[in-house]
């Protein structure tokens, strides 16, 4: 299990600083991620990925619940209203239509409309990327939380 923590640094030689730090402490590479302006050249830095960047899982999720329910609410009324299609239609037509409905509603909500917005937890820290620093997303093992939190605030004890 993992911890998502934000640390906003003053430049990129401070995230190199704060890198080999961590990779001393045993920390994988692959748990780092950096953010920046566009314009910033992270260097030798892990960039954020899209799913860091955007709204894409959160996207996902509420494109799976609402098609998934409104899926589950067409799949009733056909069911109840057998006129409409001239039959009665069978009982797993209801999960039928859920099953389609969250699968469109995934696909439209996630990469479409949720992959061009903002991740929403980065933005009280959009001044500060746009003014120059740069914000390390470090995915932290839960039982090293506080021990990393330590170790980065002694050395930059300004940072979030």
């Amino acid at each position: 299990m993992s911890r998502r923590m934000y640390f906003l640094l003053p430049d990129v030689e401070a995230g190199e600083k704060i890198v080999q730090e961590l990779l001393i402490s045993r920390i994988e590479e692959k748990r780092l991620h950096f953010l920046g302006r566009r314009d910033t050249d992270m260097k030798s830095l892990p960039e954020a990925t899209p799913t860091h960047k955007t709204g894409l899982i959160r996207g996902l999720y509420i494109g799976l619940i609402s098609g998934s329910v409104t899926g589950l609410l067409a799949g009733l009324y056909l069911y109840y209203h057998p006129e409409l299609i001239g039959m009665q239609a069978p009982p797993y037509v209801i999960f039928v239509c859920a099953f389609v409905g969250a699968i469109i509603g995934a696909w439209i909500s996630g990469p479409l409309i949720g992959g061009s917005s903002p991740n929403t937890k980065l933005i009280p820290f959009q001044e500060s990327l746009n003014n120059g620093k740069i914000l390390l997303i470090l995915d932290a093992p839960t039982k090293r939380t506080e021990e990393l939190r330590e170790l980065i605030r002694s050395h930059y004890p300004e940072s979030v």
